[in-house]
């Protein structure tokens, strides 16, 4: 795992960032369509339904709704540089920006009061997010040609005992500008 704090005398971006960490959050920049959703839900459901059977009907009704809403992921989503590190934009959605200083960083995002911490390392940006009721890990991944995006989170539920884990994936493929795309080759 890559430190986000530059190491003595190590090459630094203009933000302070380690010039690894520059690179990686580099890739992700740029306009990300959902793909595989049609294989990606059936899955996520299943993985919910594993998650919750421990728990009382209820709660197991009642957590299974609450989570098939908060973890279907977005139609779409941007990721933008800022003088800080990444900006993620949802519809819809208000998630807190990403910061690479290793350390936690209290939010009140529309999922509520949110504790979140950002590592790059290995190519990838992790995610480690708690809050009242849940914690978890969601893992930004892109192809070897930077064309696509692979999320994978795991939401551990605080709020009841007995439920396991949920590991549940989504996939993305970068969006070409229109005009990009239709200039002559």
């Amino acid at each position: 795992m890559l430190s986000c704090a530059p190491a003595p005398g190590s090459a630094t971006a203009q933000e302070g960032l380690p010039l690894e960490t520059e690179h990686v959050i580099e890739g992700f920049v740029g306009e990300w369509q959902r793909i595989g959703a049609a294989q990606d839900d059936p899955a996520r459901h299943a993985a919910i339904e594993r998650g919750v059977r421990g728990l009382s009907w209820l709660f197991r009704s009642l957590a299974n709704t609450t989570l098939r809403r908060s973890t279907t992921p977005p139609d779409s989503l941007a990721f933008e540089r800022d003088a800080l590190g990444l900006r993620r934009h949802v519809p819809g959605r208000n998630p807190p920006p990403m910061r690479f200083d290793g350390l936690p960083h209290r939010v009140d995002s529309s999922e509520g009061l949110v504790t979140t911490r950002w590592v790059v390392g290995d190519g990838r940006i992790e995610t480690h997010w708690e809050q009242a009721q849940a914690r978890g890990v969601d893992v930004y991944r892109l192809s070897a040609d930077g064309a696509r995006l692979v999320v994978d989170s795991v939401i551990e539920i605080l709020a009841v005992s007995g439920a396991e884990p949920i590991r549940y994936r989504a996939r993305f493929a970068r969006r070409v500008p229109a005009d990009v795309a239709a200039a002559p080759q």
